[in-house]
């Protein structure tokens, strides 16, 4: 009996069995024989269900059979009913090959010896569910192609984009983020690698973020913890870039960023703030003003050198009549149609003239106006114009030197020392100048086109070269092309260096182009030459035994050179020390701690590293070296390493010993010297004021007794006698001067400087005034700058600045008007101090005697002198430090510098 007919005997049999069927298997049943478990019946309605149109001959291809014993060991649980229904979920595998679990309600039949003897499965609801399951299904895919949509907008948002979950200590206080979720662009402003930093914290995957000035973890762990959502610009210091942030709450703990780059708007917009700054500090300091006029009110707007274009203070007041009477009577007229004519209806918005103004000093000056008509009322009247103005007197004047200029433009050009070609868009040749032809060969007839001269100077290649300069013609702007190889007419190759540029059109509107060369055949064999030099100097240095070498601040190890491990005497095979045992085995132990410091301090400052200093090798051997090392960083600022060289100085410091012990024997003998040389300037100093004293009392006899015959016998003496009585009296006051400037020039000898700060313009007007410059300031003209304080004996500097002043009174004496000034410039160590005028001068070949004693470069005759006032000067700024020089043009004047130590510790 097969299975099926097996189960109808079964059901007709039992009415219970009957009425489960009818009740529980709407939807279609199984039967499972348990007497022969290898056969199972299935309803034609739950086949159909399934796809199949009739029972398949492997039945355990739609249900497993580990399924069905499963479901019988369910009925035999200890908290099932035997006899009742029990609730179960079977997979069912449809005719397409899919594989459904189903629920179903089971039931054990059992035989008249109750035996079970069979299993059967009903199902009520399935095509409800499988309509349900159909519909979850539609709901799946359009959820998953919304979720794509999403994904694809996710991905190609122009906004960075990142969900954050906040990580807490064991204090619940925020201390990292992680990072669920980013999008590509948040990967690109970052530069972090999705795959990466998905999963991972924020710390780990950017390290040093908690350190930025943005406080990426406090400012976006508030956000999740408030629920309060934030929107700012933000520069993040760390990543080098700007952004414009929104930051809102997600799932509890979490916050979602949004990241949008504004680096280049922050950037134009602070070249935006530069470029208005540069433009009004360029307006109110050049000759261009701008303005805006009101017809309505007549008000004017303008720049604050507005105004000074007329050649006028500041106006209070400034309107159309105030603008006719500043312009010149004759340009008036003219000025006042081309305002009104654009102001009036149907008038051109734009007018542009140029006129003359008169400045209240009668000077004439040329203006550019350009305006432009900005708003109109009704009834097309111009009621507010903004516009320009220039002054173009300048350009005015210019206009007939650049007509003059033009010839020497073409002459320049002709004759110029380098090859120039003007050749326009149709590739005729227009200009060639000499040095072009005379490089050459060619003459200028042998080229009359860009075509014919390709073809001689580039063979083969002529028709690149002559493709590319027609590109030429497109230029805006000059262009340097490089470097070219060209054929000259006697065949010798020659490297020229173009640049070319555009510089117009001629009049039926052909584009000129300008092309220029430079002959650098020379400078390339120098070239090449040089390249074999610095090879030479590369061997050089591989022979002079200098090492180098490399720490690395990470974790303090050390690269050497094979020369380096020679110095110090180790195996280029074994590894470098690092720096602890550098210090321990290899640096003296007299330099260990000057070493260390001094390394030590340059990592702490970024600075170089430089010392000199003993090592010890292994065979014990001490050897002096100098190291010097420079530090190079990360992009960050970071240190990365100290690079340096080592260089074997024993021998020189051996030498420079022995320097030392020369230079103190030597010193020795200086002292002995500067000693004898000091006792006789002090004998000399001595025998002056002696000599001085000496000769004042014969010269006051001659001078008494000289008085005494012209008082005496003055009438009647002879008038050659008289004649001679006065040279004596002149040449006995002229020798009293010498005495007394000798004596004045020996006392500066001896004088001791006095240190004390001293205000110069105080000093300055006391010498003035015992001048009685105020008396000759008629003819006098002064100009005399704010001086600063010095330090120094103030009666020799005293006697400095007077001899100065009076010598340019002096020699400008026979001027008209006398110019005198006084300067200063003030330098790293010291003031530098001059007083010019414009006299007489004096020739430069002649400069080295100024400050001699007793030397004159005038005669007596023209000025008096006794030619020891600079020597004296000479001798004082010398006691302080400072030196004294002149510069001087023969009927132009003369400017004489001294300089001073700007601090008193510097003044001798």
């Amino acid at each position: 009996m097969d299975v099926k007919t097996r189960f109808f005997k079964l059901l007709g049999a039992d009415e219970k069995l009957f009425d489960f069927v009818q009740e529980e298997a709407l939807d279609g049943l199984w039967f499972w024989d348990l007497e022969n478990r290898n056969q199972l019946y299935i309803s034609p309605k739950l086949l159909k269900i399934l796809g199949y149109t009739i029972q398949p001959p492997g039945w355990e291809n739609i249900i497993d059979r580990e399924e069905l014993e499963i479901a019988l060991e369910n009925h035999t649980s200890e908290n099932a009913a035997p006899h009742s229904p029990l609730d179960q979920s079977l997979k069912l595998k449809a005719f397409d090959g899919a594989a459904s679990e189903l629920g179903c309600k089971t039931l054990i039949i059992f035989g008249k010896d109750r035996k079970p003897v069979g299993m059967l499965g009903a199902y009520n609801e399935i095509i409800k569910l499988a309509a349900k399951e159909k519909e979850l299904f539609e709901a799946k895919e359009k959820a998953e192609k919304s979720e794509m949509r999403y994904r694809t907008l996710f991905e190609n948002m122009n906004t960075g984009f990142v969900l954050f979950e906040v990580v807490k200590n064991r204090k619940d206080e925020p201390v990292d983020l992680l990072i669920l979720a980013a999008n590509k662009r948040f990967e690109e402003t970052t530069g972090l690698n999705l795959r990466a930093a998905v999963g991972s914290h924020l710390s780990k995957a950017l390290p040093g973020i908690e350190n930025d000035e943005a406080d990426w973890i406090g400012t976006y762990s508030r956000v999740a913890m408030t629920g309060k959502p934030i929107r700012y610009e933000q520069s993040s210091e760390f990543l080098g870039v700007h952004y414009s942030i929104s930051a809102f709450p997600a799932e509890p703990g979490q916050c979602a960023v949004t990241f949008l780059d504004i680096t280049e708007r922050k950037q134009a917009e602070k070249l935006l703030a530069e470029s208005e700054e540069r433009l009004r500090l360029a307006t109110e300091q050049s000759d261009v003003a701008v303005w805006e006029y009101d017809f309505v009110s007549h008000s004017i707007t303008r720049s604050g050198n507005h105004d000074k274009l007329y050649g006028l203070e500041w106006q209070t007041k400034w309107d159309m009549n105030t603008f006719l009477e500043a312009t010149h009577p004759e340009d008036r007229e003219l000025s006042e149609q081309h305002i009104m004519g654009s102001v009036n209806p149907g008038g051109p918005d734009n007018y542009s003239f140029n006129f003359r103004v008169i400045y209240p000093d009668q000077t004439v000056r040329w203006l550019a106006a350009n305006g432009k008509v900005i708003q109109r009322d009704e009834k097309g009247v111009g009621v507010r114009l903004r516009g320009t103005l220039a002054d173009i007197t300048e350009v005015k004047e210019t206009e007939l030197a650049l007509r003059e200029s033009e010839l020497r433009f073409r002459m320049a050009i002709k004759h110029a020392p380098f090859p120039i070609l003007i050749h326009a868009e149709d590739g005729q040749v227009i200009k060639v100048n000499s040095s072009w032809t005379r490089l050459t060969g060619y003459k200028e007839r042998d080229i009359p086109t860009i075509a014919r001269w390709t073809k001689k100077a580039y063979g083969t290649e002529k028709k690149t070269i002559k493709k590319y300069i027609e590109g030429l013609y497109t230029l805006n702007a000059p262009k340097a092309e490089g470097e070219y190889k060209i054929r000259t007419k006697s065949g010798e190759y020659r490297i020229w260096e173009f640049s070319s540029g555009p510089i117009g059109e001629l009049p039926d509107g052909r584009r000129l182009v300008i092309s220029m060369a430079m002959d650098v055949t020379e400078r390339k064999k120098a070239e090449l030459d040089l390249f074999d030099t610095s090879q030479l100097l590369k061997t050089s240095q591989e022979i002079a035994h200098l090492g180098s070498f490399e720490y690395k601040t990470a974790d303090g190890s050390m690269v050497w050179s094979e020369e380096e491990y020679r110095i110090y005497g180790l195996d280029p095979a074994s590894p470098a020390p690092d720096l602890s045992e550098l210090l321990q085995k290899f640096i003296h132990p007299a330099d260990r701690i000057l070493f260390e410091k001094t390394f030590t301090t340059a990592m702490q400052n970024h600075e170089d590293f430089a010392l000199e200093h003993r090592i010890i090798r292994p065979d014990n051997g001490i050897r002096w070296v100098y190291s010097k090392a420079h530090p190079t960083f990360k992009e960050q600022g970071i240190l990365l390493a100290y690079v340096g060289a080592t260089l074997d100085i024993t021998e020189r410091k051996q030498l420079q010993e022995d320097l030392e012990k020369l230079n103190a024997e030597l010193e020795q003998k200086v002292k002995q010297r500067t000693l004898l040389l000091e006792a006789s300037n002090k004998e000399l100093e001595a025998f002056s004021y002696s000599v001085s004293h000496d000769l004042r009392a014969p010269l006051r006899h001659i001078n008494g007794y000289v008085d005494l015959l012209n008082r005496r016998y003055y009438k009647d003496l002879p008038e050659k006698a008289q004649h001679y009585l006065q040279i004596i009296s002149a040449a006995s006051s002229k020798m009293g001067s010498l005495i007394d400037d000798l004596l004045e020039y020996s006392k500066t000898g001896r004088t001791e400087v006095r240190k004390a700060e001293i205000d110069l313009n105080v000093l300055l007007k006391e010498i003035k005034e015992e001048l009685g410059i105020e008396e000759k300031k008629e003819r006098v003209l002064w100009e005399v700058q704010k001086l600063p304080k010095v330090f120094g004996d103030a009666s020799l500097l005293k006697l400095v600045w007077r001899n100065l002043l009076e010598n340019a009174l002096k020699y400008s004496g026979k001027k008209v008007i006398s110019k005198i000034s006084v300067s200063y410039v003030e330098e790293e160590e010291y003031f530098v101090f001059s007083i010019q005028d414009n006299g007489v001068g004096f020739d430069m070949k002649y400069a080295q005697k100024l400050f001699g004693v007793f030397q004159r470069l005038h005669s007596q005759a023209d000025f008096e002198g006794t030619g020891i006032g600079l020597a004296n000067v000479q001798r004082i700024i010398q006691k302080h430090s400072g030196r004294v020089w002149a510069e001087a043009e023969v009927g132009k004047g003369a400017v004489f510098h001294f300089s001073l130590p700007k601090h008193q510790k510097e003044i001798a």
